[in-house]
């Protein structure tokens, strides 16, 4: 899955971008406690540890 992937889907499951960082931006979700960070580099693969990661803390919400 690529970053422009996963973006995509975290604003289909209702997250919203809350700002841009200087090398991230952050989403949130109305509600949910901690926010997610969400790197621009949107035609690389996020390494599959990350994923795993950042798929559970989306779940968690």
């Amino acid at each position: 899955m690529t970053w422009n992937e996963f973006r995509k889907m975290i604003l289909q499951k209702g997250w919203v971008l809350d700002r841009h960082g200087s090398r991230h931006d952050i989403y949130k979700k109305k509600g949910g406690k901690h926010p997610i960070l969400v790197e621009r580099h949107w035609r690389e693969e996020i390494k599959p540890n990350l994923q795993k990661a950042l798929l559970k803390q989306i779940e968690e919400e």
